[in-house]
């Protein structure tokens, strides 16, 4: 139509899985692996699972200083019915997740945002760094939020997971459990309204939430 605008992305991907990065590589040739990254601007994106650094890293083929999986929001609306970041239930591969948020809306029903034991070589790393936007963790059909390095007890190398919060909501409806097999750390900073039900503590290693000019909000259903 001349003179309209062009309709924004609307993209709905019922039932499936999406990795980003993955198991990029099967040889080792010359340590070529790569990881993936997930841009959001504008429209609406809606999976059933979001897995950003998914297995990434093969033992012999990650690059030196392991892979980085990314996914970047800075507008548009992202649902995943599960985020589930930095996953190696194997413990070879060298991984490690970066969310970057600085606008728009990303719903999350179960979001796993983990470090998973992975090679001991290069322990992996979660971070989340917020800056604008509102997240929700809604917990929906069972589902849980559980942020930080995870308590999985095999011989894998944990690694720290954090959070920045700033200028944005954050919100999670039900229990929020930091996974403290290695350090845990949410930082909420100026103009952020960090909203939970219960916070449960699980592992042996130390979790802490700052504030520095945030807001806590107690979530009830």
């Amino acid at each position: 139509e001349e003179g309209g605008t062009e309709a924004e992305p609307y993209i709905v991907l019922s039932g499936c899985e999406v990795d980003i990065g993955s198991c990029t590589a099967s040889a080792a040739n010359g340590r070529q692996e790569t990881a993936g990254e997930f841009v959001m601007n504008s429209g609406t994106f809606i999976c059933n699972y979001l897995q950003p650094g998914y297995y990434n890293g093969s033992n012999g083929t990650y690059p030196e200083g392991g892979t980085l999986a990314k996914i970047t929001v800075n507008g548009g609306f992202l649902k995943p019915g599960t985020l589930q970041v930095g996953y190696d239930n194997m413990q070879t591969h060298v991984l490690s997740t970066l969310v970057t948020m600085t606008g728009g809306v990303f719903e999350i029903g179960t979001l796993n945002f983990q470090s998973v034991p992975g090679n001991p070589a290069c322990p992996p790393s979660t971070t989340w760094n917020q800056s604008g936007g509102i997240t929700t963790c809604t917990a929906f059909n069972g589902g849980y939020t559980a942020i930080g390095g995870s308590t999985i007890k095999n011989n894998g190398a944990w690694g720290p997971g954090r959070m920045t919060l700033t200028n944005c909501t954050f919100a999670v409806y039900g229990t929020m459990t930091l996974k403290n097999g290695t350090d845990t750390e949410i930082n909420v900073l100026a103009d952020t309204v960090f909203e939970t039900g219960s916070i449960n503590g699980e592992g042996s290693a130390s979790s802490v939430i700052r504030f520095d000019g945030g807001t806590w909000a107690g979530y009830s259903a």
